[in-house]
């Protein structure tokens, strides 16, 4: 049962494996949204428009991934299309205007925005505002992402007892890697509000720890109450192999359910017959072989897990600075959530 769980966990830790990394966390992420009234050229070039507004975002120090209240809304303005001849396929010359906002989702406040004007040239009208949209650089938009991060900066000043509110909200109700994860996503830029982010993280990691042991001891509990009723079955039938077969998968916890344990194995093993005793001591050996072997496994596991956490707790500084390591940790914990849960939105 151990190695079976313990090929879960390595599976489990596979699955997280993308493309984001923990560098995208702490970054103030910028989202890319079509406004209402999009146009329907802007609807058609979604796509195309949402991918390079995220890298020009992400060429300016912002990151696409995590929570984000923060948009950017392109809309393209078609001002005029004409037709050139050119040679067997004529060309469409198409001149417009792309609008570019960034703001607040839930308030519709425009922290910044640009207008970038764009000439297109291609054998479609389509192709051709495309080809323009390929064309804008960083240096048409820097101006715009950096105003909106300076005013991002100051909302996050202005609503931290909000931010930390919501935060062990979460962890109140049981949510722990949500809480971490939307901790970890206040941007480093907000220093010492993301250092007391950093703090409470940590705290809420460790009652994660406490919680997860807690829940592993009551599943041990219940699974070992289920195993010694159905022993008691059994013994009450007079059925010493069948109690014995089922009280193989007993687990030792170190509580009272240990001496019941016991006193029914002691009796189930006292009512075989000496050909009885012979073969279940051998199939006893073969269980506890096997068992040993996935114990060796399963041990070494734990053993690294304990000795993760130890260093782990070492590595903070509870004079509110928590080495880069430690950090580091934080942040894979809020990106196998953010993961886990790529389409959640927060609303602040």
């Amino acid at each position: 049962m151990k190695y079976l769980l313990l090929i879960a966990l390595c599976l489990g830790t596979n699955l997280r494996i993308h493309a984001q990394t923990a560098s995208d966390v702490g970054k103030i992420v910028l989202g890319v949204d079509l406004p209402e009234n999009a146009s329907e050229e802007t609807v058609q070039l979604k796509d195309i428009l949402v991918n390079k507004l995220n890298n020009l975002a992400a060429q300016s120090g912002c990151s696409s991934f995590g929570y984000t209240n923060f948009i950017v809304a392109p809309n393209i303005v078609v001002e005029d299309v004409q037709m050139a001849e050119g040679g067997m396929k004529n060309v469409y010359v198409v001149k417009g205007n792309l609008y570019v906002n960034i703001t607040e989702r839930n308030t519709n406040n425009v922290y910044s925005s640009v207008v970038y004007p764009f000439k297109g040239f291609a054998t479609k009208k389509e192709l051709a505002i495309k080809n323009a949209v390929h064309d804008l650089s960083l240096s048409k938009v820097q101006n715009m992402f950096d105003q909106a991060k300076s005013k991002i900066i100051e909302y996050y000043k202005a609503n931290k007892d909000v931010f930390f509110s919501k935060a062990a909200t979460y962890a109140d109700c049981g949510e722990y890697e949500q809480a971490i994860a939307f901790l970890m996503s206040i941007p480093d830029e907000v220093s010492d509000i993301k250092q007391e982010a950093l703090v409470r993280a940590e705290d809420i990691y460790q009652r994660e720890l406490v919680a997860t042991k807690k829940a592993d001891a009551q599943r041990v509990t219940a699974h070992n109450d289920s195993i010694l009723n159905l022993a008691r079955s059994y013994a009450a039938m007079h059925n010493p192999q069948e109690t014995l077969s089922v009280l193989r998968d007993y687990q030792t916890n170190g509580t009272a359910q240990d001496t019941t344990y016991k006193q029914l194995l002691a009796k189930a093993e006292s009512q075989l017959t000496a050909d009885e005793r012979a073969e279940h001591a051998q199939r006893e050996r073969e269980y506890r072989d096997q068992r040993r072997r996935e114990d060796r496994v399963w041990t070494a596991h734990m053993q690294e897990t304990a000795r993760r956490q130890e260093l782990q707790k070492k590595a903070l500084d509870y004079t509110y600075r928590l080495s880069q390591s430690r950090i580091d940790a934080l942040k894979t914990v809020a990106v196998a959530y953010i993961k886990s849960r790529p389409r959640t939105i927060i609303y602040y």
